[in-house]
C-alpha cells in the first residue's frame, strides 16, 4: 500500500496484470471467508494496486466485498459447523458499529495518514505474529 504505483489508464493495463488482479481478489475472498482476520488490509492493498479510484471509494468497495464474502461464509458455517450462539449478538453489534463508524472515520482522516498507519500497523502485527509462531 505504501509503494508508489504508476498511473496508467484502464486501457493500458496488460492482460497479465488483470489476471493477477482477479486471482488476488479471489484468494483474498477465500481467505476472508475462512479466517476473516486481516482481510481488510489485504483487500485494500490489492485494490490500491488495481484501481485508480481514491482511497474512500476503494475502501467502500472493500467493505461491500467483505460483506458479500461474510454472508456466504455465514450461510455455509450455519449449516456445516456448530455455532456458539451466545457470542453472535456481541459480534453482530460490533460488526454493525464498525460498519457505521468506519466510513465516517475514513472521510475525515487524510488518505496518506490512513495509508501509512494501516501499512505500519499491518507490518508490526505480521512481525509479532511471525515471531510468536516461529520463536
Amino acid at each position: 500500500m505504501v509503494l508508489p504505483k504508476k498511473h496508467t489508464s484502464a486501457t493500458e493495463v496488460k492482460r497479465g496484470v488483470q489476471v493477477m488482479a482477479v486471482a488476488s481478489l479471489m484468494a483474498v475472498g477465500v481467505y476472508e471467508g475462512y479466517f476473516g482476520a486481516g482481510t481488510g488490509v489485504l483487500l485494500n492493498a490489492v485494490l490500491s494496486r488495481i484501481t485508480t479510484a481514491p482511497y474512500v471509494e476503494y475502501n467502500a468497495t472493500r467493505n461491500m466485498a467483505a460483506l458479500c464474502a461474510d454472508i456466504l461464509s455465514v450461510i455455509i458455517f450455519v449449516f456445516t459447523l456448530p455455532i456458539d450462539w451466545m457470542v453472535v449478538p456481541i459480534i453482530a453489534v460490533c460488526l454493525f458499529a464498525g460498519g457505521y463508524l468506519g466510513p465516517i472515520v475514513v472521510r475525515f482522516i487524510p488518505f496518506k495518514v490512513m495509508q501509512y498507519t494501516i501499512s505500519c500497523f499491518a507490518i508490526i502485527v505480521a512481525l509479532y505474529l511471525g515471531y510468536q509462531a516461529f520463536m
